[in-house]
């Protein structure tokens, strides 16, 4: 492998290394590499790792740092470089294209931010590195592959030589979010006509590992009327999360002709489950309270080989969400009171069915936002406090310590 090279180098914590691939091209015929060694190896050294957090609306994103490092392989020749440029490339795909032969509706790149290092021609004799750092706005998605399409990062490093040698590197990079530990969630259901009502307690954040406790509380299951009485029992739970995926497909000039909208997009959207149960006893009933009750709690989770996803805002077409499906299946029991003596009737039975929100994100562990870790700034000092006087008529004037 002379020609290319392959490198992985990956160390735990602040200074991994990423997969990249290094190579030699002719500038003449960039297709086709060079048949000498090449002489400038290209390695790209990040920070810590890229996490948004909170929401995409009040996100301050995710500060990007790191080291471009070049090598000289060969030291007995020198290397002239005449570029040496660095770039962050956000790219969006779509695996449903409105044309499958076209790239171009296939595939859409943005350049975020660009680093030219070299203003002028320099001889590399050693090793060196060049420093970059770029904040990455919030509102832009976090890295995900989905089964509708993917959003990925990479850093792209490009050196040419003034003898038309072009040295690429290419290097993924991963942005995930983290929206942060709240409150639980409680929400009510009622199901008219009848007099049930189901209240449910969630996480308002939910990770992709661990377990997601439930608390499920059925009231209104006792009801009594003058010689009736009406009692409902629980016969099955059954609970599932669904992952609903959006994606805007975006034609090229050449291909608006097949969009069946004005916005030159065709919209898909395809909706799967990534975890399910069902349970069929473990619940309390409780008649002494008023209108009685059926309450349990339980442990949902998500299906570790779903390979799911986090939410995500619907950024230039992208978009996925969660809901959490909760379905009752419940007998509606009569009893009449007949010489004092309650005779029962079983009727038909009922499923009740509810939808609720989820919010999926990544592990929030114990790193902090890096906007939090910075020191004050000068315009965070507040300004002076006001003059005030004394009983003695005498004007003092606090003073703020900049």
């Amino acid at each position: 492998m002379d020609d290319m090279m392959f490198q992985h180098r990956d160390n735990s914590g602040i200074g991994r290394w990423k997969v990249g691939l290094v190579g030699c091209f002719s500038k003449d015929r960039p297709n086709k590499p060079c048949p000498a060694s090449p002489s400038t190896q290209l390695d790209i050294l990040l920070g810590s790792p890229l996490v948004c957090y909170g929401a995409p609306a009040n996100s301050t994103g995710a500060l990007l740092s790191g080291r471009l490092r070049i090598a000289i392989t060969e030291s007995n020749r020198p290397v002239v470089l005449r570029k040496l440029s660095l770039s962050l490339v956000f790219e969006l795909t779509t695996k449903n294209p409105v044309s499958r032969r076209c790239r171009a509706c296939a595939t859409s790149t943005e350049e975020l931010n660009r680093w030219d290092f070299l203003t002028q021609p320099q001889l590399e004799i050693e090793s060196r590195d060049h420093h970059f750092n770029y904040l990455i706005p919030g509102h832009l998605p976090a890295s995900c592959i989905g089964s509708l399409g993917q959003v990925i990062y990479f850093l792209q490093a490009c050196a040419e030589s003034i003898t038309g040698e072009v040295f690429v590197l290419k290097v993924p990079v991963k942005v995930s979010r983290d929206r942060g530990l709240g409150i639980d969630k409680t929400s009510i259901r009622t199901f008219p006509p009848t007099s049930l009502t189901l209240q449910l307690v969630r996480p308002s954040v939910v990770d992709l590992v661990g377990k997601l406790p439930l608390k499920v509380l059925l009231s209104g299951v006792l009801n009594k009327s003058g010689n009736t009485l009406i009692r409902w029992r629980l016969m099955k739970l059954t609970w599932r999360i669904e992952e609903h995926q959006k994606m805007a497909s975006r034609a090229c000039k050449m291909h608006i002709c097949k969009t069946p909208n004005e916005g030159n997009c065709a919209i898909r959207q395809k909706t799967r489950v990534i975890g399910k149960n069902e349970l069929i006893s473990g619940w309390k009933v409780n008649f002494d309270s008023a209108g009685g009750d059926i309450g349990i709690q339980l442990d949902a989770s998500i299906n570790p080989t779903a390979n799911a996803l986090c939410d995500a805002e619907g950024y230039d077409g992208l978009g996925v969400k969660h809901d959490l499906v909760i379905e009752l299946v419940t007998t509606e029991d009569f009893s009449i009171n007949r010489k004092n003596k309650f005779v029962t009737q079983y009727c038909a039975t009922h499923v009740l069915r509810s939808c609720f929100k989820l919010c999926i994100t990544e592990r929030s562990g114990h790193r902090t936002s890096s906007h939090a870790d910075m020191p004050p700034v000068y315009e965070d000092v507040p300004a002076r406090p006001p003059v005030y006087s004394t009983g003695d008529g005498v004007t003092n004037e606090s003073s703020c310590l900049l």
